[in-house]
């Protein structure tokens, strides 16, 4: 019984030592990580209307703003032929013209454009058939980001000087996607 009583009070008295050391307060630290996914926005503003044509080439200079969080884009051009009445059925077409390429400028950048040629026929949109560029690779030196307006040229080549008047309607989309690492990596973001 008595080393009962012993180790009781022991016991009791490691209890309120514990107790009366205890910190009133305390603390650790956690490290947070967020990471910022690529990302990619290109808008086309409003619809163009180009020159009017009889016979030959028509060209258009169509706008487009791209925005990214990385300072390498890659680019590709979808036009379409023009259809006449905005109908991707009708007989009476204005084909894009495949040899004369796009090009894609910089607007208050590099002077010189990238060209592209048009190389894969595709249905750009609904029905609406046309062709596909190579991609493009551009850079821009805004401190990792890239924020420029884009300037497309595709151009149209009518050869029927007896083409039914009236309007003739296509589209053109730009297909943007981020390069996170450059165009070395070949990792793209769409």
């Amino acid at each position: 019984m008595k080393n009962l009583v012993i180790v009781l009070g022991l016991i009791v008295s490691l209890f309120i030592a514990g107790s009366a050391f205890a910190d009133p307060s305390g603390e650790d630290m956690l490290h947070v990580v967020c990471h910022i996914d690529p990302n990619i926005a290109v808008d086309a503003g409003e619809d163009v209307r180009i020159a009017a044509l009889q016979t030959g080439d028509v060209a258009g200079d169509l706008p487009f703003r791209v925005d990214a969080n990385t300072q390498w884009i890659t680019v590709t051009v979808y036009a379409s032929d023009l259809y006449k009445g905005n109908d991707p059925f009708s007989t009476y077409v204005i084909p894009v013209n495949v040899s004369a390429g796009t090009s894609i400028s910089v607007v208050g950048g590099n002077p010189v454009p990238y060209f592209t040629p048009l190389t894969s026929a595709v249905d750009v949109y609904a029905g609406f058939m046309g062709y596909m560029s190579d991609p493009v690779d551009i850079e821009n030196g805004d401190n990792g980001h890239f924020s420029q307006d884009l300037s497309v040229r595709v151009t149209w080549t009518n050869d029927d000087d007896e083409m039914p008047v009236g309007d003739y309607s296509g589209w053109v989309k730009l297909l943007g996607a981020v390069l996170p690492n450059g165009p070395e990596s070949g990792d793209t973001t769409e």
